[in-house]
């Protein structure tokens, strides 16, 4: 009922719409032996070599006596100039849109301007803009950029509403101020997708700025205008092909550069000329379903198996580098991780990457990837730092220098239990890290960080504290790192609630016990 009603809609709509902009087929059977006539202008005809054929000359001495090259150079830097213009604003309001960044209905304000500045077409804002400059490539070029905000605007918008919450969410753990959190943990995210973006816009705009030159505005667009008006049309044939050349060519590298951001997709290889000449042949392998592509697939399993469960006995997952250390049990040693006179307590895993030279690290602790602690210092007093003076053997240069390497092992780093060692971060030589410490991703640390406290940055400093002093040490209390395996188990529970915890484990009454 419904798509019978939608229908006879439709079809009222339709027949409304060929009435209001007087539409007739009979006018058009009218009108086709004068489009006929013309078509003679459009494609001049001529022979070569007996063969008949169209007179691309008359287009050429055209194009090269009316100077139609310098033409569209302004057409370009209308669209260039106008798109970087409207970057800023477009980054700005397209960052101030998102309710991620800016909470509802605040956020309103920023999406209703770029909605109005949509809503009013470029070809409008230079008739707007004329009190500034009349109609020319300079109040064209401000146009684009008023539309470029608009439009590009919308697009960041979207772009940040679809990103995943995970790095948000590692960043805010680390305690990060606003600014930081937009920066690292969304704009990091959509870095590919707004230069794709910004790529189609120019593309966009190089069509947008031929067309203000219809109305005056300069560029190519002006002279295709001035040839209509005197009706000359092979002159207008001949603008109509610098046109499609003009925008086929930025259009095929925008797609360069989209493919190019699109990991997974085929890099196209081709020139320029290469790819135009190629185009009719790929346009029907293509519509035939003859052409080559990557199909995406689901993949259930690729590469090595991934660890699913641990055994009491270190596990390694080669290869690995493991010199004169201690490995407690339950342990994992991810790949391509060094580990040099080092101890490593019970249930504490190192993920790929990481290195370790003279440190002690405590029960439960976590390395994220590329993390280094202890890395080892040189010896900068001497006249060389260069490891040949003391590793000498190495350049049979004579006997190796041991106290370089006792003075080394005399700065060890100590990391407590239940420690979060983020991502590339950098734990320096002589460093102790509290019990319950959070490091944060790409930190490095010079300074001793007290218990249960949260630092980031370069030297790190304490960003804030992981629980009150009083709830932080009342957990510490419970030394539970030293629970056995059995307990662990029997008391899982309590560790995925804070307030179960405390209230179990870490109550007056129990800490009395």
């Amino acid at each position: 009922m419904y798509a019978g009603l939608g229908i006879i809609l439709a079809t009222i709509l339709f027949n409304a719409s060929l009435n209001a902009v007087g539409f007739s087929l009979a006018e058009l059977f009218v009108q086709i032996p004068q489009f006929t006539d013309a078509l003679g202008e459009y494609f001049p005809p001529t022979t070569y070599y007996g063969v008949p054929f169209v007179d691309v000359m008359q287009y050429w001495n055209f194009i090269v006596s009316e100077n139609l090259f310098a033409a569209s150079q302004i057409t370009i830097a209308i669209a260039i100039a106008g798109t970087i213009l409207g970057l800023p604003g477009a980054l700005f309001f397209g960052i101030m849109a998102s309710e991620r960044v800016v909470p509802y209905p605040f956020n309103f304000a920023f999406r209703s301007t770029m909605s109005l500045i949509r809503a009013i077409p470029a070809l409008v804002w230079v008739l707007i803009l004329i009190p500034l400059g009349g109609v020319t490539p300079f109040t064209a070029t401000l146009a684009i950029m008023i539309d470029t905000t608009g439009y590009l605007g919308r697009l960041f918008t979207d772009e940040l509403e679809e990103i995943a919450d995970g790095p948000i969410e590692g960043i805010q753990s680390t305690g990060a101020n606003k600014s930081q959190i937009v920066s690292f943990g969304m704009l990091s995210q959509v870095f590919r997708q707004f230069i794709a973006w910004i790529a189609f816009d120019l593309e966009h705009n190089v069509r947008v700025a031929i067309g203000l030159g219809l109305i005056g505005a300069g560029g190519l667009g002006l002279e295709l205008d001035i040839q209509r008006k005197t009706f000359h049309y092979t002159e207008m044939m001949a603008c109509i092909l610098l046109v499609v050349l003009l925008a086929g060519s930025v259009e095929l590298l925008s797609q360069r550069v989209r493919s190019y951001l699109r990991d997974d997709d085929e890099i196209e290889e081709t020139g320029i000329l290469e790819a135009i000449i190629t185009a009719p042949k790929k346009i029907i392998s293509s519509t035939a379903g003859r052409r080559e592509r990557w199909v995406v697939m689901y993949i259930e399993s690729h590469g090595p198996t991934r660890i699913d469960s641990l055994s009491p006995e270190p596990t390694l997952q080669d290869p690995v580098y493991i010199t004169e250390s201690e490995l407690g049990t339950w342990t994992d040693i991810r790949s391509y991780a060094r580990v040099n006179e080092s101890t490593i307590g019970d249930y504490s895993y190192v993920m790929e990457r990481v290195q370790l030279d003279y440190t002690t690290v405590g029960k439960f602790v976590s390395i994220a990837a590329d993390a280094r602690l202890g890395p080892t210092n040189h010896p900068i007093t001497r006249p060389t730092a260069h490891h040949f003076s003391y590793r000498t053997s190495m350049f049979d240069l004579g006997t190796d220098d041991e106290t370089v390497f006792e003075w080394r092992a005399d700065q060890p780093v100590t990391i407590g239990h239940d420690v979060w060692i983020g991502h590339g971060a950098t734990i320096l030589p002589g460093v102790d890290i509290g019990n319950g410490a959070v490091i944060g991703a790409g930190a490095v640390v010079t300074d001793d960080i007290s218990p249960y406290t949260v630092v980031a940055g370069v030297p790190a400093e304490i960003i804030r504290r992981r629980f009150p002093p009083e709830t932080a040490a009342r957990i510490e209390s419970t030394e539970w790192w030293h629970w056995d395996h059995e307990t662990l188990s029997e008391r899982i529970t309590a560790f995925r609630d804070l307030e179960i915890f405390l209230e179990r484990y870490a109550s007056s009454d129990s800490m009395a016990k």
